[in-house]
């Protein structure tokens, strides 16, 4: 298709130059009645302004587990929560 538009003339391109044309103008006209009726987006600063900060949750303590040693493998209870009478270490 490419091929064939190249090999038109001047007066052949014209009327479809001239309906592509007419399309982009009713297309702007379009867009811009669309963007004028549309709610605009609040600017990025009243957003800011407009949430409120939740305060912040206490972090809770994480239970020490204990180190295993290099060369002795872990069992269940250290893999997940550790109590603290534990004796796999």
């Amino acid at each position: 298709m490419t091929e064939e538009w190249k090999k038109f003339t001047e007066k052949e391109k014209e009327p479809f130059e001239k309906t592509a044309a007419k399309e982009k103008e009713r297309y702007l006209k379009e867009k811009k009645a669309y963007e004028e009726k549309k709610p605009k987006a609040p600017k990025v600063e009243e957003k800011k302004e407009k949430k409120e900060k939740k305060p912040k949750k206490e972090k809770k303590e994480k239970k020490k587990v204990k180190k295993v040693k290099k060369g002795k493998k872990a069992k269940k209870c250290c893999t997940k929560k550790c109590a603290k009478s534990c004796t796999c270490a």
